[in-house]
């Protein structure tokens, strides 16, 4: 479980581009968010390592997998699971998100090639949209919230 301690960002949170868990969010979300930075940060890591082979990066991703479902050994998915216990609402749909994603790290781990606009779409409903059903989910917000 994140403590309180762990909201404040760590190094490659502040290095971002944004605030990974802003002051706007209300504390009571920002363990959420941190643990979930912190399984798509490595995640991403994995999978565009350029010192790594595509079945090392998968083996990576499937370790990260087995967290998300409470196997394997203790990683940030695991962490991120025991995070989303089940008594926040929309926890389910929180992880369901987290699992998502690595559809779309797993075509990285291999080479991004869209071969047309509907296979970009598909790449992006992988990889960008669990990410806002995500804070959606921890926030409580309904199923109709998804397609705006």
């Amino acid at each position: 479980m994140i403590t309180t301690s762990e909201y404040a960002l760590d190094q490659a949170a502040r290095q971002e581009n944004f605030p990974v868990a802003s002051r706007l969010l209300s504390p009571r979300f920002r363990g959420r968010v941190v643990a979930f930075y912190r399984y798509a940060r490595l995640a991403d890591d994995i999978a565009d390592d350029p010192d790594m082979s595509a079945a090392d990066k998968l083996n990576g991703l499937q370790a990260l997998e087995d967290g998300l479902d409470g196997r394997g050994t203790p990683n940030v998915a695991l962490a991120l699971r025991e995070t989303l216990d089940g008594t926040g609402s929309g926890d389910v749909v929180a992880l369901a998100a987290a699992r998502t994603l690595l559809t779309a790290f797993r075509r990285d781990a291999g080479g991004i090639v869209c071969a047309d606009w509907a296979d970009l779409m598909a790449y992006c409903d992988a990889s960008a949209v669990p990410v806002g059903r995500f804070l959606l989910a921890i926030h409580g917000e309904e199923a109709d919230t998804h397609a705006p």
